[in-house]
């Protein structure tokens, strides 16, 4: 049995599917469906991100993504509006009807963002954050795992594990990209990932 017992699909052969309610029904991540996020990844105001949310409606997206805290490597770049971000994202659904997604750095927040959307994203350089993973896990809401910049796949899902140990088995798996020798991009899709996963019961991706 693997260190990742509850992620396995050795342990439930089911295939993970992910329900996010809505006001005119409940949107299912999984069951074979395509289901676009897409949005900016930082909210830098409220008519700008209100115009894009609405545009992407029209486009046929399903669920709103956008960046209220923003980790950054530099201390001086834009880290995010904060709670403001977080009123910007819950006037967005409520103007177009959709789900909401944003990122979750701090454990102190968990409960502020879970308040104000409908998925938690817990971003790459989080990935191993654990207490962050374990107040994400009793949060009752979906979570976005991103995969590490250096993790391996058997971290990735032991990051996962954290959650569903905590009670909550509504995580969607997110390959990022690693870091490798290639410099042209800033990371590299690690396809093969994305098929070895689908023998895992926590297989659906964004």
């Amino acid at each position: 049995m693997p260190g990742y017992r509850l992620a396995a699909r050795s342990e439930d052969h089911i295939d993970t599917v992910v329900k996010i309610p809505m006001a005119t029904g409940t949107l299912s991540i999984g069951e074979g469906c395509c289901t676009i996020i897409a949005g900016p990844c930082a909210i830098e105001s409220r008519d700008a991100y209100l115009e894009i949310a609405l545009m992407l409606k029209d486009m046929g997206v399903h669920i709103l993504r956008g960046g209220a805290y923003k980790p950054r490597t530099s201390p001086y770049s834009f880290t995010g509006l904060g709670a403001e971000g977080l009123g910007i994202l819950a006037q967005a659904r409520k103007i177009t009807g959709l789900p909401v997604v944003t990122e979750v750095l701090d454990t102190r927040d968990v409960e502020k963002v879970a308040d104000y959307c409908d998925i938690l994203q817990i971003g790459s350089r989080n990935m191993q954050n654990f207490s962050l993973l374990k107040e994400a896990g009793h949060a009752d809401k979906p979570v976005i795992l991103k995969r590490g910049l250096a993790a391996t796949i058997q971290e990735w899902l032991l990051a996962a594990e954290y959650i569903l140990d905590a009670g909550n088995e509504q995580v969607i798996l997110c390959e990022r990209g690693i870091r490798t020798f290639e410099d042209m991009t800033r990371n590299t899709v690690d396809i093969g990932a994305v098929a070895w996963l689908k023998n895992c019961r926590i297989c659906r991706f964004w």
